[in-house]
């Protein structure tokens, strides 16, 4: 690799970077209330999927993330009212989030807030240009697995 060659890690690493800053001003213009990206992202899944309940598990998959991490999320959000955990009926091994009704309605502004995100995200990329992208990404992902 040419030192004038770009290189993946630093490329996503400011990405990564640019895009959280985007997000954390965009939660706090947009939706005005004083929660982590992280937790706008688990409402938001609430939001896509319709439900109020959904397995940790299922969250802990949604977002390529370990148990520990989740679990650390959703007590910040157990501790600020916005989730309620309980054991599973078929095993009390693993946990059910369940949204509370303060929660609810911010589930919905953030659902809206990340699909006008990903809107101008997209805005300037073909279809041809998302389709390579994901294809990559993809393949990136399992270089890390």
């Amino acid at each position: 690799m040419s030192r004038n060659t770009p290189h993946i890690v630093l490329t996503l690493k400011i990405l990564t970077n640019l895009f959280s800053r985007k997000l954390e001003e965009g939660i706090r213009k947009e939706v005005g209330n004083p929660i982590t990206p992280a937790q706008a992202q688990i409402l938001s899944f609430f939001g896509r999927t319709k439900r109020v309940s959904i397995p940790q598990r299922e969250i802990q998959k949604e977002f390529g993330i370990r148990g520990s991490t989740a679990a650390n999320i959703l007590r910040l959000m157990e501790k600020n009212n916005l989730i309620s955990r309980s054991p599973r009926a078929t095993d009390a091994r693993q946990n059910m989030v369940t949204l509370t009704e303060t929660s609810q309605e911010l589930c919905k502004q953030h659902l809206a807030f990340f699909q006008e995100f990903e809107q101008t995200l997209q805005s300037d990329l073909s279809e041809e240009e998302l389709k390579q992208f994901f294809a990559i990404t993809e393949k990136l992902k399992k270089n890390l697995e």
